[in-house]
């Protein structure tokens, strides 16, 4: 499965695999979540590293609050160089810092391995224990195009990311505004079986217009 693909790439060393056990331990322990937050993707939003820009953890934290507001349970994931004593944090920043962690809701990684993997495991794993009803969110512009070639299932993992990716922005570069997400559709845009018994009839999406749906059928198949 998927999330043995993941734990297999994330553990490629003794000291490798300790840290994403003691992560796999910190999740039973605290979790699970509905929603899973790329925080350096989100914190970097907009931002111009090149040009001296920095990790914005006010933007972090109101991805954080939109989603708690709606009684949602997130997960921040970030790089533990995010935290060090070197990070560009301000007094406010280091509050909201230990705000995430007083609430249990961020994971800072080990340094020398790949954030993306932890906050990727989480949110399969969470999908697993997720109850009836209860809808998985992954928060990141990342479409993890590079990672998901590494895996085997990449059918799986498309189909996944399909159901649970959310983008975002936000509108405007002031410290206030709200951000906005493209919610994943409750359908899978994907050529599928029009009706189970039928293996001869078949939907596709169409690529001029969003929500319109081409039916296909083989030739001298009844409709």
């Amino acid at each position: 499965g998927m999330l043995e693909q993941i734990e297999g790439i994330a553990r490629v060393g003794d000291r490798q695999a300790a840290a994403f056990d003691q992560f796999k331990q910190w999740l039973h322990r605290n979790g699970p979540h509905d929603v899973v937050v790329d925080g350096a993707n989100v914190g970097f939003f907009n931002a111009r590293p090149d040009q001296g820009d920095s990790l914005s953890y006010a933007q972090v934290d109101r991805v954080v609050r939109w989603f708690q507001q709606r009684r949602q349970k997130p997960l921040l994931v970030m790089h533990c160089r995010h935290f060090s004593d070197q990070a560009r944090m301000t007094p406010q920043d280091r509050e909201r810092v230990e705000g995430w962690r007083s609430q249990r809701i961020l994971y800072s990684t080990p340094a020398k391995m790949n954030d993306d993997w932890f906050w990727l495991f989480a949110g399969v794993w969470a999908t697993r224990q997720a109850k009836k009803g209860t809808h998985v969110y992954m928060v990141s512009n990342d479409q993890m195009r590079d990672h998901h070639f590494q895996m085997l299932s990449t059918r799986n993992f498309l189909k996944w990311r399909e159901r649970h990716w959310v983008n975002f922005i936000f509108p405007d570069r002031g410290q206030q505004s709200d951000p906005s997400f493209a919610m994943p559709s409750k359908f899978s845009v994907r050529a599928q079986l029009a009706r189970a018994d039928r293996t001869d009839l078949w939907h596709f999406p169409s690529s001029e217009k969003a929500g319109q749906w081409l039916c296909c059928a083989k030739e001298g198949a009844p409709q």
